[in-house]
């Protein structure tokens, strides 16, 4: 398991207003993944609207994602978008076409049963020396 933290925003289209912002803690079941596979991913959300159309702030914990190795992509009920490498950014489109933009900025965990060798070589350098 790789746990990563991400911050980012929501936003009506590239150039749309700013809806709100996310913290968000990202768990990564890279052991349970073929390398050219699924893998799971599991967030817990910290939403907090900045607009005043906004949706209202929430948080949701075990939110259920996919990233697919091959092609890149993360996918859900209702969201979908990419992510180019395990604990990279990630552009999100939620159910409205929102983007959403999340970009990591701490890894907060690496499990005793992921080797520590092939995931920290993989993960962004910018986060690389940020262990929590």
């Amino acid at each position: 398991m790789l746990r990563i933290q991400y911050r980012g925003y929501a936003q009506k289209k590239d150039d749309g207003p700013v809806w709100g912002t996310y913290l968000i803690e990202a768990s990564f079941a890279l052991v349970d993944a073929p390398d050219d596979g699924e893998v799971p991913l599991v967030m817990d959300i910290e939403y907090r609207g900045t607009d005043r159309r906004s949706v209202k702030d929430y948080n949701s914990t075990g939110f259920g994602l996919s990233w697919h190795a091959r092609t890149r992509e993360v996918h859900s009920k209702g969201w979908n978008g990419r992510m180019e490498q395990v604990g990279g950014p990630m552009h999100l489109k939620n159910k409205w076409d929102d983007d959403i933009r999340l970009f990591p900025c701490a890894l907060l965990g690496i499990s005793q049963t992921a080797s520590i060798s092939s995931i920290y070589g993989a993960l962004p350098a910018g986060i690389q020396g940020r262990i929590r």
